[in-house]
């Protein structure tokens, strides 16, 4: 099992939109959890365009919390599905429940993410949309977890300002458990006629690698930010960088995956 975080700074785009995306063109079976704090839940009306009424998720979870530890059967059971063998824990119902989410919830909601793959029968990866990186964030057991922390800033000076400053806090909080480098950046476009920072200057300034980017193409994003059809063209410029984008991340998990003999050869 593999668990992929996405998170951004002030004013960066796209979280939801990316995660949404990722699950549903990762490889293998995927489940995308909405860990957002700073607002409610986007999948059910956005891609699944209001069709599912928000009757389960985190606030289900985090009420089961209160009387008993989280199991994975608790996660499962809140899950919608998004198409074949790609599914959804949606977010919080309102503001008080996210904020009220507390370190020890999010604790539990890794355990039950452990027991997943025994509760599916088969092994199941996890996308997590994180929202807005907070200083002393309470979602630090799930972040540590993470096989891969990706960070989306945009182009223009204030966004790539802002996600230094977070950057900054996220690497030192990674660095408690040795994982300061596994931090990577997803740039995103802007429109023509904003004034753009080189991708290359970007990663210096932040001081991490960018491990992808993506267009400005809301015609090509509308797909996973609102549920859309895309008119026109199927393959948008959008949907070519999410694919080149996903097998970036498998690629980075699978070079951090632990195995036996790669380990003996190290020690």
């Amino acid at each position: 099992m593999a668990i992929v975080y996405l998170t951004n700074a002030s004013g960066a785009p796209g979280v939801s939109t990316l995660a949404t995306a990722l699950t549903l063109n990762w490889p293998k079976r995927a489940v995308l959890l909405e860990a957002d704090v700073t607002t409610t839940g986007h999948v059910l009306t956005g891609p699944l365009q209001g069709q599912v009424g928000h009757s389960m998720g985190m606030t289900e979870l985090n009420v089961a919390h209160q009387h008993a530890p989280l199991t994975g059967e608790d996660l499962w059971a809140q899950r919608v599905g998004l198409s074949e063998g790609k599914d959804a824990v949606p977010g919080f119902r309102t503001l008080a429940n996210a904020r009220g989410a507390s370190e020890d919830f999010w604790a539990g909601i890794l355990g039950a993410v452990d027991q997943l793959g025994t509760v599916a029968g088969e092994e199941v990866d996890v996308i997590v949309d994180g929202g807005r990186y907070q200083v002393h964030d309470p979602r630090s057991a799930l972040i540590g977890r993470a096989d891969a922390v990706l960070m989306l800033t945009g182009q223009t000076l204030p966004d790539v300002a802002s996600a230094r400053v977070a950057a900054s806090a996220l690497k030192s909080s990674l660095d408690n458990i040795g994982h300061s480098e596994w931090l990577s950046l997803v740039t995103v476009g802007a429109p023509r006629y904003w004034e753009r920072a080189d991708v290359k200057d970007i990663a210096k300034v932040v001081g991490a690698d960018v491990l992808g980017s993506l267009p400005w193409d809301p015609r090509g994003a509308v797909h996973y930010s609102h549920g859309s059809d895309i008119v026109g063209r199927r393959r948008t410029k959008y949907q070519r960088a999410l694919e080149a984008l996903t097998q970036s991340v498998t690629g980075l998990i699978e070079q951090r995956a632990y195995t036996p003999i790669v380990q003996e050869q190290r020690a």
